[in-house]
């Protein structure tokens, strides 16, 4: 009887021990799976962060982009309006100069005319001065 007593402990503590492995394998089981989960997310977080990144680093880029453009913008309106500047000032001096000659030219005619010689001659020289 001692020894069905002992076999019948034996056995209990032997149940008592698979039921305990059953219950650590388990609970290992559940911390793996936990710890892959964490991973999983730990890579997610670390792949959104990157791409963050990488997006303020494209916006940074962009801005730096949109205000060279800008500044060149600028130096190019700049350009226009003196190269404008300079047209207006060409068109001016030639205004001028066609008026001097214009009036050189009715000169030579009035003479001509004071003098009964042929201004076409004159009028001619000074038209073609004109045209250079």
């Amino acid at each position: 009887t001692r020894l069905r007593a002992r076999a019948s402990a034996a056995e209990a503590r032997l149940s008592c021990a698979e039921a305990l492995h059953e219950a650590a394998a388990e609970e290992a089981e559940r911390l793996r799976q936990e710890a892959e989960d964490k991973a999983k997310d730990a890579d997610q977080r670390s792949a959104a962060l990157a791409a963050e990144q990488q997006a303020r680093f494209r916006a940074e880029i962009a801005s730096q982009v949109a205000t060279k453009t800008r500044e060149h913008e600028v130096a190019l309106r700049e350009q226009a309006g003196m190269a404008e500047q300079r047209l207006e000032d060409e068109v001016r001096r030639g205004a001028r100069e066609l008026g001097a000659k214009a009036a050189e030219l009715k000169l030579w005619q009035e003479r001509c005319a004071k003098d009964g010689t042929d201004a076409a001659p004159a009028q001619q020289a000074v038209q073609e001065d004109a045209l250079r």
